[in-house]
């Protein structure tokens, strides 16, 4: 689908900060920059320079629900949207950093949750489970990784760059692109794959077609385990086999 001009101007504006922002993430790293240095210099200018977004307005910082803190709050239409804790540059982005933003995460119900250190940056899709008599629990799933430094930089992990923060920006949220960008790498999730892939009707299906080819009957419990021993074995198809699939899939 061809980009609008928003979406495309919003980019170009990701790209242009790029450089500074890899400057910046190596002067961080030489000068071990605390996190107080790491927010000024280097998170604050994605977040206006390449998101475009602005204090007061639809960024705010420190900001308490009197349930937690938000290191940084983005809002869209005045509605909070996505969180933001942040980490002094080299710290390590673990669940452990993620589940610091709990509170503040619970008692305004934000579903987005991103973690920084300036140069790597990690986005989460919370779920919330409220269980009777129970306290409420937050479960985190990736959404996606990106970083700014990488010792083999390419252009098309430089896009790829580019796309992911770009999820972030007022423009991503008119059209819900982050919730639809989420929803589509669901689809192609490992573990949602192979369970679609060991349901009952797709093994009905290549019991049946390994019936008629080869004449020889199989169970689903038996198709499941070698399917599931290939998986974990991480056995391939020869690249002749594998052309062949995709001819016969076009």
């Amino acid at each position: 689908m061809e980009e609008l001009v928003y979406q495309k101007k919003r980019k170009e504006k990701i790209n242009k900060v790029t450089a500074q922002v890899k400057r910046l993430c190596k002067k961080g790293l030489e000068g071990n920059f605390d996190e107080s240095q790491t927010r000024n210099a280097i998170i604050d200018v994605v977040l206006e320079k390449g998101l475009g977004l602005k204090f007061g307005e639809n960024l705010f910082s420190e900001h308490s629900s009197g349930q937690g803190w938000a290191d940084y709050l983005i809002k869209y239409k005045g509605k909070p949207q996505i969180i933001i804790e942040a980490k002094k540059i080299g710290y390590r982005l673990s669940e452990k950093v993620f589940f610091q933003t709990m509170g503040y995460s619970l008692a305004n119900q934000v579903k987005w949750i991103v973690l920084t250190n300036g140069n790597e940056w990690i986005c989460y899709k919370t779920t919330f489970i409220m269980k009777k008599n129970e306290s409420p629990q937050i479960v985190p799933k990736l959404v996606f990784k990106t970083r700014f430094l990488d010792d083999e930089e390419t252009a098309a992990k430089k896009k790829d760059r580019i796309n992911k923060l770009y999820l972030l920006s007022q423009e991503a949220q008119r059209k819900d692109e982050l919730e639809k960008y989420y929803d589509l790498h669901q689809v192609f999730d490992s573990e949602n794959l192979i369970e679609r892939i060991l349901s009952k009707d797709v093994l009905d299906k290549i019991r049946v077609a390994i019936k008629r080819d080869t004449k020889f009957t199989v169970s689903n419990k038996d198709l499941a385990n070698n399917i599931l021993k290939f998986i974990n074995e991480d056995k391939k198809p020869n690249d002749k086999t594998i052309k062949k699939i995709l001819t016969r899939l076009k």
